[in-house]
This record gives C-alpha cells, structure tokens and sequence, in this order.
C-alpha cells in the first residue's frame, strides 16, 4: 500500500478511554456505511477484578442513536494475559452470529461467552469484525455503536473501546468525519 495510513483508506478512532465498566454505557455513533468494515477493540488493560463482562454492538439511523437496534457479529480475535509476553491473537467465530459478546466467568446476560477464562486479574483485548454490509441500510441504519454491560462487572474496572476504520468510499490525505 502506498501513501499514509488515511489515504490507504483508513481511519482510527477512539470511542470510549478508560471508561468505568462498573455502569451501562454507550460509546460514540460513529457512520460505518462510509466504510466497508471496522474492527473495534475492547481493551481491559489492569487487574481490576472482572466477574463477566459483556459488550452489545448496535446500528442506528442517525449519529443520535434513533431507531438503535441489535447488530449481530460473528468473527473475533483476542489476547489474554501480559500484552508484552502474548504475540498470537486467538481467531474464533460463533456459530451463532450474536449481538452481545462477553468475557470472564459466565456469559453476559443474553449473550455469548468469548473468552470463558477468569479475566480477574489478566489483560485482555477482544477485536470484533464488523462488515458494513452487516447493516441493515435498506432501512436507513448506517451508524454503530458499543453499549457496554456493566451490570455483571461487580467491581470498577476501567476499559478503552477504539475502531479501525478500512476501506474508506472517500480516502484522502485527511479522512472525512465519521463521529457526529
């Protein structure tokens, strides 16, 4: 790929930074449908204690939620452990496409258990796959989001939620506004 990482179509964003688990919270709206897919990752980097935490993707009409509704994902790859000492990312895929993906002891209420292991103490990473052609554009949703389910967190625990932009419909040196 030749030219800087925006001009190849890229673009990266910071949804949530070190945000309390502890509470429901949603991230920023960001317009997927300029893109034709985004990775986002959900970072617990310290040794709070974490007994389940789950994450719901969401696509909306418009940057200010309207109309939210379930996003399903099905491909994943995470990292557990100290980051420095954990090289591979383990891939996996539901079999079942999901709109909430958790980690920890037990799988969040209503969703799919990804990594099953105690994350009490352990650094983890998940990155999520979102394809836009996942979105239901013929009814005008273009816009994703995280809502975070803190309801089984048990403990404050501080995560960072980020999206990696690719294939951009409109690359240039400066990439165009996706948050509202």
């Amino acid at each position: 790929m030749s030219g800087s990482f925006f001009e190849g179509g890229m673009d990266y964003i910071s949804l949530a930074h070190q945000t309390d688990a502890d509470t429901d919270f949603t991230t920023d709206w960001i317009k997927l449908v300029n893109y034709s897919r985004a990775v986002i990752l959900v970072k617990k980097l310290g040794t709070e204690d974490v007994d389940t935490l789950g994450f719901q993707f969401v696509q909306a009409t418009s940057a200010a939620g309207a109309g939210a509704k379930a996003l399903n994902v099905s491909r994943y790859w995470t990292k557990v452990g100290v980051q420095t000492a954990t090289g591979l990312w383990t891939a996996g895929t539901l079999t079942t496409p999901d709109d909430i993906v958790g980690i920890g002891s037990a799988a969040p209420s209503g969703g799919t258990l990804i990594v099953g292991t105690d994350v009490n103490t352990d650094a983890v990473i998940v990155a999520v796959d979102i394809q836009a052609t996942d979105l239901d554009v013929n009814n005008g949703f273009k816009w994703i989001a995280v809502t975070v389910e803190g309801d089984e967190v048990n403990n404050a625990a501080l995560i960072s939620i980020d999206a990696i932009l690719m294939g951009a419909r409109f690359a240039g040196a400066v990439p165009t506004n996706v948050i509202a």
